[in-house]
């Protein structure tokens, strides 16, 4: 796939298409991708940035647009490795491993590890995002970890690893270790079945409460009842891993920087397999 970032909003849709494609992600998530390498913090962001001539850009984000733009890639990668380190080096020093039960001890190891351009969370299917944050979900024992501004990820944790690779500490990783998480009943069970069996559910959710999200995509849900309902001003993607292992890396890590690991690789291995694997990407780096 080519990786020239693209200049237009059409550009993005068609490169999404590539990406969702390539990396067998839902076409939503890979929009968000494709406006992330394109420089836009999310879809919607791209979308209001792209604007027709005369459509006032958001304040916010110019200031913060024109210092993306001066950085380079190298610059960039530099920038984000060393803030993991930091995050790394505040846990612990040389080899080791370390691990976490707790929710809230999750909760709180992780965050560091989080935000927007920073670091890549692979998932359990394939692919990935950006986690923005993380707070405890409303399903009990959850997290939810948000990566656009309509879009959460809701799992349950088993563990947290986090195993610091002392040849080269920016390529430490964090693994999250998923618990099983039925699905959510917003779906007849022939379809949930099929889910369980794909290791992903997607739904949308409004005021706390979960339905098919087959009509978001055209503006419109289908209520208790059946009916087609306008999508109200609050609602969300909320999409549920019911099972499988999540590795978060550097954005500027070997695991990262590489086509392969986007096939979801990390899910049928464990910590020490990864490890292992990483510290002889470094040896022949070096």
């Amino acid at each position: 796939m080519s990786r020239t970032a693209p200049a237009s909003l059409a550009g993005i849709k068609r490169f999404a298409k590539q990406i969702a494609t390539e990396k067998s992600i839902k076409h939503t998530a890979a929009l968000e991708e494709a406006s992330q390498l394109a420089g836009y913090q999310t879809f919607l962001h791209a979308k209001r940035a792209l604007a027709p001539a005369g459509t006032p850009p958001p304040r916010s984000t110019s200031a913060q647009t024109r210092r993306q733009t001066a950085m380079t890639y190298e610059d960039f990668h530099l920038k984000t490795r060393a803030a993991w380190t930091s995050a790394v080096n505040k846990l612990a020093s040389g080899n080791r491993s370390m691990g976490w039960t707790r929710l809230d001890d999750v909760e709180r190891t992780v965050t560091p590890f989080l935000g927007r351009n920073y670091s890549h969370a692979h998932l359990p299917t394939g692919g990935g995002f950006d986690f923005w944050s993380v707070k405890q979900s409303r399903e009990p024992g959850c997290l939810e970890f948000a990566y656009s501004d309509r879009n959460v990820i809701v799992v349950k944790p088993k563990g947290l690893i986090i195993e610091r690779v002392d040849a080269d500490p920016a390529e430490s990783f964090v693994l999250l270790e998923l618990d099983h998480l039925d699905t959510s009943g917003a779906y007849s069970e022939e379809r949930s079945e099929g889910m369980r069996e794909d290791g992903v559910e997607e739904v949308l959710e409004i005021d706390g409460r979960y339905y098919s999200r087959d009509g978001v995509d055209d503006g419109y849900y289908l209520d208790e009842d059946g009916r087609e309902q306008d999508l109200p001003k609050h609602w969300r993607i909320v999409v549920r891993f019911p099972k499988g292992q999540i590795l978060i890396v550097a954005k500027g890590s070997i695991w990262n920087g590489s086509s392969k690991t986007y096939s979801g690789m990390h899910n049928t291995m464990g910590a020490d397999e990864i490890r292992d694997a990483i510290e002889r990407a470094i040896h022949n780096r070096n």
